[in-house]
């Protein structure tokens, strides 16, 4: 009793160490995995995004996530298990009765020829059940973005019936990996019951040399290695096939494409801009486009094509042209959210290629069209790494007239911003991002039409704001409305990824041919 008392808690010490090593272990792991994942993600080209559908992301961070972190751990503990008890059964009954090696080696062949076969099958089952699940997230997201139209033009019945289809879809390949499921049963089960009965007529053939204890042992182990086959394969092709979840993950993790990676020709291989500037770079606000040309894919035309322009320190530039000119394509360059096929592009005198992406944008400023808030609050929003004194905030937001609606606010500079920032109008949420921009001040400030979505009384003010306060910087302002930029110093007109026309708004548009004037008269 002592030594059956020993092996008992030895074992239950080994137990409990694999069983925590597998828990620790897999938990680091999956937290690893979606570290890197994430981080590649975020850091991933705009170019990643326009041709990478959202619900095929989704997917990888929901569904195959999950399963990296609930089931590939406890499958591949449990196969470990199921496979050392299969193997320690079989070793004890070729040990007590060594005839029975001529029943297993044929046995384990066909076992083997089993598991490949089934193995392959139910991989490719489950790969195929994971991106068929692709459809179905991206087609939701779709649809939720997108309710309001659909149900102006009455088509939720078009939109069901596709929802049925990728739902439908992805069923008959899960019906189909149960089928193949069932198909293993049955053979497993079959290979099973002829080891019993072979082992069952050897332990009656030798059954005076053995003992009855011995045989009785042997046939009870033989009842349960059908089950432990069955069982065995089945947890092994399950870890398998979990690690198809890992397999995309990793794929994600390793071989998606970063922003603000470049290739040196010299070495061969791909690099990260590291140079440093000054601290109060950039301290002018000169820009020089120099022969810029660009496009958002390898298999796209340029959308810059020799595009060239030099911006003096504090210069006004108005930015203007028809759809498709490359107006938000030359600020796009500028943040560098695509690479320059050719040319290059300097601020003052600096070649912004070779500096780190967070070092470019943090000196740079923008005010976008929609104006974009983050949850959390007020002062996390104009300062998210706090940079900045409460009076350096609330001297902004007086610069915007935001001063006195904050302060009757719950918690001031600490009041809620709800998601995408409900809790104010539009006009607020812009002003909210020009006091962004004042508190930041940047020697150079970019407009993507920024009171295209307000009111013209905030219109007004914005403009009052951005002209008192942002004089001596160097302002693009992209127009969408030629109003507001009619008193800019210079205006450029794109056309094809190229300059059109360039000079001051007034000399323009006293030339009747002009396309500028032709644009104005447009509108």
């Amino acid at each position: 009793m002592g030594i059956y008392a020993l092996l008992s808690g030895v074992s239950l010490v080994l137990v409990l160490l694999y069983q925590l090593s597998w828990a620790i272990g897999g938990y680091l792991v999956s937290k690893e995995f979606h570290q890197t994942a994430l981080e590649r993600i975020i850091k991933a080209p705009m170019s990643f995004f326009d041709s990478t559908p959202t619900g095929r992301i989704l997917n990888r961070f929901s569904n195959d996530m999950r399963v990296a972190d609930t089931q590939v751990t406890p499958s591949g503990s449990t196969t470990v298990i199921r496979f050392a008890t299969l193997v320690g059964s079989i070793i004890l009954m070729c040990v007590l009765l060594p005839w029975l090696i001529i029943v297993f080696i044929p046995m384990v062949l066909i076992f083997v020829y089993t598991q490949q076969y089934y193995s392959s099958t139910s991989r490719e089952c489950r790969r195929l059940d994971k991106i068929s699940k692709s459809p179905i997230f991206a087609f939701f997201t779709q649809s939720i973005r997108g309710s309001s139209v659909v149900r102006a033009y009455q088509q939720m019945k078009v939109f069901e019936e596709q929802m049925h289809k990728f739902i439908s879809d992805n069923q008959q390949i899960y019906w189909q990996a149960n089928q193949v499921n069932r198909w293993l049963s049955v053979r497993l089960e079959l290979l099973g019951s002829v080891i019993s009965c072979l082992i069952g007529f050897f332990g009656v053939l030798f059954s005076d040399s053995l003992g009855s204890a011995v045989v009785g042992l042997m046939i009870s182990l033989s009842l349960v290695l059908g089950g432990s086959l069955n069982w065995t394969l089945r947890t092994f092709v399950d870890f398998e096939s979990h690690l198809t979840s890992v397999e995309r993950i990793l794929h994600y993790a390793k071989n998606t494409p970063q922003e603000g990676v470049l290739f040196d020709e010299s070495t061969s291989q791909q690099i990260i801009p590291k140079k440093s500037v000054q601290e109060d770079w950039p301290a002018y606000g000169t820009i020089h486009f120099a022969n810029v040309c660009c496009r958002y894919r390898d298999d796209l035309p340029f959308v810059l094509n020799n595009f060239e322009l030099q911006i003096n320190a504090q210069e006004k530039i108005g930015i203007c042209g028809r759809t498709g000119a490359g107006k938000s394509s030359l600020i796009t360059c500028l943040f560098r959210l695509i690479e320059l096929s050719e040319g290059t592009i300097f601020i003052d005198g600096e070649d912004i290629a070779k500096l780190d992406l967070s070092l470019l944008r943090s000196r740079l400023s923008i005010i976008p069209q929609l104006p974009l808030l983050f949850p959390g609050t007020i002062r996390d929003n104009l300062d998210p790494f706090h940079n900045y004194s409460d009076d350096h905030i609330w001297a902004a937001l007086g610069s915007v007239q935001m001063k006195e609606y904050i302060s009757i606010l719950p918690g001031e500079l600490n009041a809620t911003v709800a998601d995408r920032g409900d809790n104010f109008s539009v006009g607020q949420k812009q002003l909210l991002c020009l006091a962004r921009a004042i508190l930041k001040d940047s020697k150079i400030l970019i407009l993507d039409e920024a009171t295209a979505s307000v009111d013209p009384e905030t219109d007004q003010l914005i403009q009052v704001t951005i002209r008192s306060v942002f004089k001596h910087c160097t302002i693009l302002t992209i127009a969408h409305r030629l109003s507001s930029i009619i008193d800019c110093d210079r205006v450029v007109v794109l056309d094809k990824g190229s300059v059109l026309e360039l000079g001051p708004p007034k000399f323009l548009l006293e030339d009747t041919h002009s396309a500028f004037y032709q644009l104005v008269n447009a509108c």
